[in-house]
C-alpha cells in the first residue's frame, strides 16, 4: 500500500492535474478489486447452524429417539412401455411395517445416525442406519438415494415426518410404492429423555 500512496503522490505532482485524479482514481479501483478478489480466494470456513435450526434438530432428536413408527406401506411393480399392457389396473394392496428406534442423533452435516429395528414381511433386521435428513422449511425429511440397507436391498425415498405422523415414497430397482403411519412413544421413555434433556448414544461403529 506504501507503493500505491507514492504512485498517487507523483500522479498528483504532475503538471496535468485533471488526468492525474483521473489515474488515481484507476488506481485506487484496481487495487480494490484485487483485494476483494484475494478475500473471495480465502478458504472458508464452515458456518454453525443457526439457533432456530439447532432447536429443530434437537426437537427432531427427541423426537425419533426410543421412537416407534407403525403404518402401513404398498409395493408394486414400475410400469415400462413393454409392461404398460400387461400390468393390470388393480388397487395395491397395504402391507404392515414397524420402526423400532433407538438413539437417533445426528453425527455430521445433514447425516444422522438410526439405531433401528426394521421389520415387514419376513424381514425383522436391527442395525445402526446413516442417513441424510433433509429441511423443507421446518420439516424434515429422511432422504434415501440408492442407499445399501444391510440384509435388506438398495432403496431410494422420501419420508417427510410431521407432528407425530410420517408419510412418504420409496422405490427399488423396478418396484416401489407408498408408506405413511404414526410415530408412537411410550409416556416411560418421555419421562426419560425430558429427565435427562439429552439422549446418550449407544457405542455403535461404523465400517
Amino acid at each position: 500500500m506504501e507503493n500505491v500512496s507514492m504512485i498517487v503522490k507523483s500522479v498528483f505532482n504532475s503538471q496535468n492535474s485533471a488526468w492525474a485524479a483521473i489515474l488515481a482514481v484507476w488506481i485506487s479501483i484496481l487495487f480494490v478489486s484485487l483485494s476483494v478478489a484475494a478475500q473471495d480466494d480465502a478458504p472458508s470456513q464452515p458456518q454453525p447452524p443457526p439457533p432456530q435450526q439447532e432447536a429443530r434438530e434437537k426437537d427432531f432428536s427427541f423426537l425419533m429417539s426410543q421412537a416407534t413408527l407403525i403404518g402401513r406401506y404398498t409395493s408394486e411393480p414400475f410400469e415400462t412401455e413393454e409392461k404398460k399392457e400387461t400390468i393390470p389396473a388393480i388397487e395395491v394392496p397395504q402391507q404392515p411395517e414397524r420402526y423400532e428406534l433407538g438413539v437417533v442423533r445426528k453425527i455430521g452435516g445433514d447425516l444422522w445416525l438410526f439405531d433401528t429395528r426394521i421389520t415387514y414381511g419376513d424381514h425383522d433386521i436391527r442395525l445402526p442406519l446413516p442417513l441424510r435428513v433433509l429441511w423443507a422449511g421446518d420439516t424434515p425429511v429422511i432422504t434415501l438415494d440408492a442407499t445399501k440397507v444391510p440384509g435388506l436391498g438398495t432403496f431410494s425415498a422420501r419420508v417427510m415426518i410431521h407432528s407425530d405422523r410420517y408419510c412418504g415414497t420409496w422405490s427399488a430397482g423396478d418396484h416401489g410404492g407408498m408408506l405413511s403411519g404414526r410415530i408412537e412413544r411410550s409416556q416411560k421413555t418421555d419421562a426419560k429423555n425430558k429427565e435427562h434433556k439429552k439422549v446418550q448414544p449407544p457405542t455403535i461403529k461404523i465400517k
